[in-house]
């Protein structure tokens, strides 16, 4: 070889290996991951609501969010776990896997599942991307939970984890409740009319009485007032009550006292000149001993303040989850992995409304074999939002309670470069009163160790395990114009209950109705349902089966036939409609022998609609129908003719 070539090859290889250790690592930043809803599980596989994002071999995280049952009683114990002792249910099992096929909706899975999920309880499938080294070039962050799916940043890395960002999911959490509906006439006072009921644990959201509860593990239907709500804050009730902070590992600190005035000192109104702690926010419950069962939660929301002039705040939101396994993490500079609880902000013009609490800090997992550099870990809860009497000192409204800290769980205790912080929110300052005016701090979260991330290695095979049902046979048949179907099972083991959907194509199929099952069973035993909501042409049925831990199974199809005969509804429009459907028939009805029902999806009968005949025309009045998919049922004499309908 010439010496100019010598020369050449000698700068390609070191041109070669300066680009490997250059750019040998991944740059990342912002989302990486991808998030699906599941909507059913079974021991080796989860049904997701979309699968466009995912692939065979991809690894993936299950966990349920929610879930929990909580004590829905009008006391201080609204929001607690019901029962005690397992109403937490499972909410907060979470686990790796990896993808071993997909197959329409369906995504099989390479190994049999660990724990249980109950699919109602907002299960998501999240991506764990996958890395050798890795540089966090800009804020690493994930999706914001948004009641369904999010909250959760997850990754992988084999080599080195180099920090050249923050990675932060503070405020992706639970949410914060909003404040209550601005109304004067709920005050302080439990003596008087009007504010008879202004200490209630639950009102209907949204409300004029208490602000919104925050989200927590418990789902709830938006509901307003101080009761806590799981791990979320309760809210502040009437007249102007702070809400309360979030839980997490650390509980929730109260909101504070309700409005008061001091006559002495030249302020009318209020709740006088005494302190009115009963509309506070209850702050949300700590999770401390869930976390021992290796579950693992977002932060609780904090609860919305209760306002009457439009001067408060919306709470805070919690933590999100930040899941990070590497063999080497190098921190950069001086930046840090974050997990905290929003605080809430004070209007300095707030003349007259109670503040909101602070959000829950997040939980952290962090599986490294060395650690360089120190690295700031902060879970901490989020602080409650300050009040002040518009420049009167004499009048005091209710601070938000602050949020309690989160938790950092590491797998080894002996890395003194870990610098955590977990401590709860501060509560709000009631500028006018000088102190929090009955607001309370968060409680502290936790810094655990010994962390072990589930992850099964039980490939999957036949059977998954003996099935708790000997189903023998599943069938339908027409009686009078309805579907009337009929299952038999030889023997029942840990049989929770059925469910039966129902498809008009036999691909997307929707939840019909739930049977009980009889849990153990040596016996024969004989199921029945009648569907009053059947179509003209073909209507499918699927049965599934559920254990006690909620795994699923698919037990069997039917598909059943109604032939169109004469036909007597000749046209229905508009469909979807707002308020008024027509129906136009083929012929002259006698009304006396004719009658319409509304069956919505569930096999219910609509009783909020009205109708009456013109000619051939019936028009229909159905302003108060919800929104929603409905079957119409046109019954003349011996005739049932069925359509589905829509309203917008």
């Amino acid at each position: 070889m010439n010496l100019g070539g010598l020369k050449n090859l000698l700068f390609l290889t070191i041109v070669f290996f300066i680009a490997k250790n250059t750019f040998g690592q991944t740059s990342i930043s912002g989302v990486i991951n991808n998030y699906t809803a599941v909507t059913a599980i079974g021991c080796n596989y989860v049904t997701a609501s979309s699968v466009a994002s995912f692939s065979a071999g991809d690894k993936v995280l299950i966990i349920q969010m929610q879930g929990a049952t909580i004590n829905l009683s009008n006391a201080t114990i609204f929001g607690d776990l019901s029962p005690a002792t397992t109403g937490i249910g499972n909410s907060g099992n979470y686990e790796f896997n990896e993808i071993l096929n997909i197959s329409g909706n369906t995504v099989n899975l390479k190994y049999r599942i660990l724990s249980a999920y109950t699919a109602t309880g907002s299960v998501q499938l999240i991506s764990i991307p996958q890395y050798t080294d890795v540089n966090i070039v800009g804020t690493l962050t994930a999706k914001a939970w948004d009641g369904t799916t999010g909250g959760v940043l997850v990754f992988q890395a084999s080599g080195t984890v180099t920090l050249n960002a923050d990675i932060d999911v503070s405020y992706l959490g639970f949410r914060g409740g909003i404040v209550s509906i601005d109304d004067k006439t709920y005050g302080c006072t439990n003596t008087t009319s009007p504010f008879s009921i202004s200490n209630n644990y639950f009102y209907a959201q949204p409300s004029a009485q208490g602000g919104q509860k925050g989200e927590g593990i418990a789902i709830v239907v938006n509901g307003a007032g101080r009761g806590k709500q799981a791990n979320g804050g309760g809210g502040g009730n009437g007249h102007n009550s702070g809400g309360a902070g979030g839980g997490n590992y650390g509980l929730g600190g109260n909101g504070g006292n309700k409005d008061s005035r001091n006559a002495a000192l030249g302020c009318s109104g209020g709740c006088g000149n005494g302190l009115y702690p009963n509309g506070q926010g209850i702050g949300g419950f700590s999770l401390n001993t869930q976390y021992n069962s290796n579950k693992i939660f977002m932060g609780g929301g904090g609860g919305g303040g209760q306002e009457d002039d439009h001067l408060s705040f919306t709470a805070g939101s919690a933590g999100g989850i930040v899941i990070i396994t590497a063999n080497t993490v190098n921190n950069g500079g001086t930046y840090s992995i974050i997990s905290k609880g929003g605080s809430v902000a004070y209007n300095q013009s707030d003349a007259g409304d109670g503040n909101s609490g602070g959000g829950a800090g997040g939980t952290i997992l962090l599986s490294a074999t060395n650690l360089s550099n120190v690295l700031t870990i902060d879970a901490t809860g989020g602080k409650g939002g300050d009040t002040n009497g518009g420049g009167f000192l004499c009048r005091y409204f209710g601070p938000g309670g602050g949020g309690g800290g989160g938790v950092v769980w590491l797998n080894d205790a002996s890395n003194t470069n870990i610098k955590a912080t977990v401590s709860g929110g501060a509560p709000g300052f009631s500028h006018s009163y000088g102190t929090s005016y009955g607001a309370t701090a968060g409680g502290d979260g936790a810094v655990l160790t010994s962390l072990s991330i589930p992850q099964s290695t039980t490939i999957f095979s036949l059977p998954c395990s003996g099935l708790p049902v000997t189903l023998l046979t599943f069938v339908g048949e027409e009686n009078a114009g309805n579907t009337v179907l009929k299952w038999a099972t030889a023997t029942e083991i840990n049989n929770d209950h059925f469910v039966i959907e129902k498809s008009n194509d036999g691909i997307v199929y929707e939840y019909l109705t739930s049977i009980a099952g009889h849990g153990n069973s040596n016996v024969v035993r004989n199921y029945s349902y009648t569907d009053q909501s059947t179509l003209i042409g073909l209507n499918y049925y699927r049965l599934k089966q559920y254990d006690y831990n909620s795994l699923e199974h698919i037990s069997g199809y039917v598909a059943i036939r109604f032939e169109e005969k004469e036909i007597i509804i000749e046209k229905i429009y508009p469909n979807p409609f707002s308020n008024e459907l027509i129906i136009q028939t083929s012929k002259l009805l006698d009304k006396s022998k004719t009658s319409i029902r509304i069956i919505n999806l569930l096999g219910a009968e609509m009783t909020s609609v009205t109708y009456h005949f013109e000619g051939q025309i019936i028009k229909m009045n159905a302003n108060a129908l919800e929104s929603g998919i409905y079957y119409l049922q046109l019954i003349c004499e011996d005739k049932i003719e069925i359509r589905k309908i829509s309203k917008e």
